[in-house]
């Protein structure tokens, strides 16, 4: 599993995907490139919903589940955008991605859902979010900034 060392900076919850989505725009507007979001959280927590927010907001086109692909690149006028999921993949098959491309980019987001694997390549200074599921469409999302640039973007989440 990824190192968690810090307690969460921040506590919301969205009340439907809309919800979650506002929350990824409001993110979208803060990220400048060169910053890396983990996605924590059970199947059907919203990951995936706010990743498409997230995209969507940047200005990507309509993006796709990077479940089927592992990685999906969107690039908009903005940010180029890496979207990657790795659901079931073990530290080998990781390694062999060739990720320090997407992570390096200073002109780049690079967003993972189900990151445990990552957890000898990630970047010290990183955006986590936690989804947990509530009652109905209700999500809880804890935010962890790790390092001083997702410092910064956590201040949208408050």
């Amino acid at each position: 599993m990824a190192e968690r060392k810090a307690k969460a900076t921040s506590i919301f919850k969205t009340n439907s995907p809309g919800e979650t989505g506002l929350a990824a725009r409001a993110l979208a507007a803060a990220l400048g490139g060169g910053e890396t979001v983990f996605l924590y959280g059970p199947i059907g927590s919203g990951k995936t919903t706010f990743v498409k927010a997230l995209a969507a907001s940047l200005g990507a086109p309509e993006p796709a589940s990077a479940s089927f692909s592992l990685m999906r690149e969107y690039r908009s006028r903005k940010i180029r955008l890496f979207h990657a999921d790795f659901f079931r993949l073990s530290d080998g098959e990781i390694a062999e991605m060739g990720l320090e491309t997407a992570f390096e980019d200073p002109a780049s987001v690079f967003v993972a859902e189900w990151p445990e694997p990552l957890k000898e390549f990630a970047p010290k200074d990183r955006l986590e979010l936690e989804f947990s599921l509530l009652s109905g469409d209700g999500r809880r999302i804890a935010v962890r900034a790790l390092g001083p640039k997702s410092r910064k973007l956590a201040e949208v989440f408050k």
